[in-house]
């Protein structure tokens, strides 16, 4: 190796050290082939320092024996900055990535663009952003973030199919101090803009503790969003499940195959799933019991627009009695939300299955059981309850005069929503009416879905 080249190298791995070790954390043990590892800005700004890394490094590498593209900004020169050309060579690595359908990792740890560059900088990360948009649903595209992940670079972030939050991670459209400063706020920049606050608020999926579980929530979403179909053996696809009422968390260990589930967001309103069932990868939204939100909606529904964008399927669990009613949920936009999201269910082409475990009333029907939206099957557990109102709504409009004049009316009102709830929320009136193809006991659940699924798709 000629002297030059010696000291280019050694200069560059010194600079770059940082980002590669959790490189080497993150990805197979000598698997990552850099590119482009000697292009640099040519602004006379940076001079001679930009010779010894700058701020991305780009290549291939493997995952779990996966292929996969990344791009690890490299925080320790101009704090993860990107130049123009830097901006370049990641555009050049997702084209490779998308030619070779590969899956490609974003590695986030960055102030932004480099403010010395100016608006040429910007036009040039606003490539990555449209190559970024480009690929969405062509090539599954995650991102990881290390460190501090500042103004534009946050938004590229906001562009990925997951991301992913390394505690102690920061992220922000802004300097956090700043916007803490403007807002009067008294809370520390982790607790308004760390890995927790990040998750709670739904900029990410995700929290990893270090690199090595960063890496095991890469394999499995990518390893789920490929949509390969894994051979179950025929006990396994044959099993009863073990189910007393409905909770997300019971269908989550029961129903799914075992190990295969990876959760993505906070859960809070609707969870969002995806893993396998009898070996089908699947997207799946799960009731918690709670009414739907503006927030919970808007998640579920850019979910769903991923599993379409994937090809995966889409499974819903419901046990929801609607919409939330408040006059907050009503000013937070939830009509648009809720809106948006039986949009992405109508407009999931991919096979769609929903399960009523519980109550489906109202919009909480609509949204997530109604075949009017396009599910190709529709089951219920015989112990569900499937009505346009609850059960005190419907005694309030079908029996308000009788409930007034009654001697009791409380009583009166009880039992006229018990008796509206069981006559009009029968699963066998829904299939009367032909609302639902099948109702089923919840220890057949895991059974049908599978055989609906091989009906679908062998």
């Amino acid at each position: 190796m000629g002297e030059l080249l010696k000291q280019r190298r050694a200069e560059l791995l010194e600079e770059t050290k940082a980002a590669r070790a959790f490189l080497e954390e993150l990805t197979d043990e000598k698997s990552f082939v850099e590119l482009d590892a000697y292009r640099f800005s040519t602004a006379p700004l940076f001079g001679e320092a930009a010779l010894k890394g700058e701020g991305v490094l780009t290549g291939y590498a493997r995952i779990d024996d996966m292929p996969v593209y990344v791009a690890v900004y490299n925080h320790s020169q101009i704090k993860g900055g990107l130049t123009a050309e830097q901006s370049r060579k990641i555009v050049k690595a997702m084209t490779m990535a998308q030619k070779s359908e590969c899956p490609f990792v974003f590695v986030l740890e960055s102030s932004g663009v480099k403010v010395g560059e100016g608006l040429p900088a910007v036009d040039a990360f606003c490539e990555v952003v449209a190559k970024a948009s480009q690929l969405y649903g062509v090539i599954p595209m995650v991102a990881v973030v290390k460190g501090e992940v500042l103004g534009l670079a946050a938004y590229l972030a906001a562009q990925m199919n997951a991301v992913i939050a390394v505690e102690g991670a920061v992220m922000a459209s802004n300097s956090p101090d700043v916007i803490l400063s403007q807002s009067g706020s008294s809370l520390t920049k982790a607790q308004a803009f760390g890995a927790k606050a990040l998750f709670e608020n739904g900029s990410v999926d995700l929290v990893a503790k270090d690199a090595s579980e960063a890496r095991t929530a890469v394999s499995a979403i990518l390893g789920l969003m490929s949509g390969a179909i894994v051979e179950e053996e025929e006990a396994s696809l044959n099993r009863a499940v073990s189910l007393e009422g409905y909770t997300s968390d019971a269908i989550i260990s029961e129903v799914f195959d075992a190990g295969s589930t990876v959760e993505l967001g906070n859960g809070k309103g609707l969870r969002t799933v995806i893993g396998r069932i009898g070996g089908f990868a699947v997207g799946a939204v799960l009731s918690n019991g709670e009414r739907i939100c503006a927030k919970c909606a808007g998640r579920a529904a850019r979910f769903i627009r991923l599993l379409e964008a994937y090809e995966l399927p889409l499974i819903t669990f419901t046990d929801c009695k609607g919409a939330k009613l408040s006059l907050e949920a009503e000013a937070n936009g939830m009509v648009a939300e809720i809106s948006a999201l039986m949009s992405a269910i109508a407009d999931h082409e991919t096979a769609k299955i929903s399960v009523t475990c519980g109550k489906a009333q109202g919009v909480g029907y609509a949204a997530l059981s109604s075949k009017g939206l396009g599910y190709d099957y529709a089951m219920a557990w015989d112990t569900a309850a499937l009505s346009l109102l609850t059960g005190e709504q419907g005694a309030v409009l079908l029996c308000g005069e009788e409930i007034a004049k009654a001697k009791d009316p409380l009583k009166a009102r009880a039992e006229a929503a018990e008796k509206y709830s069981e006559i009009e929320g029968d699963p066998f009136a829904a299939a009367y009416k032909g609302c639902v193809d099948a109702v089923i006991e919840p220890e057949a659940t895991r059974r049908q879905i599978i055989a609906v699924l091989m009906m679908l798709f062998v």
